[in-house]
């Protein structure tokens, strides 16, 4: 199975559990595995500013590693859109994450939240995250879960702000989307 093919495949699966709502319970699946599923695929629906792109994508995770292996084993089999080699990084401190295009911030950094995001705006880093009203404090994505479904909260104000361009499918299968602090679709 040649990269673009099981990148293609990757993309099928998160669509389909994103749009079909399923349960992780129903799916079988842990819940690691697809929010690194997604997280990987994010880097097909964001455009980073010219200075941010480049053949070689970051994925950062800040602080506890919430994923067991299943987000490495995903990014050897991707590419992203721009045919590029995606890799896994744990910065272990903030001067580190300037290199990043995806940050996800584990449950453990609520102490330095402030200082990470404005990190991550000034050199537009999308921040992902499952902490309590996340998408409000100004991160940009946060994986809600209810009855066992991820759900998705994005604060389209926030990745504006970092210069950072979200595809409109992306904000399509969002169950709420925040813009200049007010929230829409839910």
């Amino acid at each position: 199975m040649t990269r673009q093919v099981k990148r293609n495949l990757l993309l099928l699966l998160l669509n389909l559990w994103l749009l079909g709502g399923s349960s992780v319970a129903q799916r079988g699946v842990k819940e690691a595995e697809l929010k690194s599923l997604f997280i990987i695929n994010i880097l097909n629906y964001v455009e980073w500013p010219k200075n941010k792109q480049s053949n070689e994508q970051l994925v950062c995770i800040y602080s506890e590693h919430p994923f067991d292996n299943s987000l490495e084993k995903l990014a050897q089999l991707s590419t992203s859109k721009s045919n590029g080699t995606i890799h896994i990084h744990y910065p272990k401190a903030l001067a580190e994450l300037t290199r990043c295009h995806i940050l996800f911030i584990s449950r453990s950094s609520t102490k330095e939240l402030d200082n990470v995001l404005k990190t991550a705006e000034i050199n537009s880093i999308l921040t992902i995250s499952d902490l309590n009203n996340f998408a409000e404090k100004k991160g940009m994505i946060e994986f809600v879960t209810k009855n066992d479904i991820i759900k998705l909260h994005i604060n389209l104000s926030s990745t504006k702000a970092a210069h950072l361009n979200m595809s409109y499918l992306l904000l399509e299968i969002a169950e709420k989307v925040i813009h200049d602090k007010v929230a829409n679709k839910e």
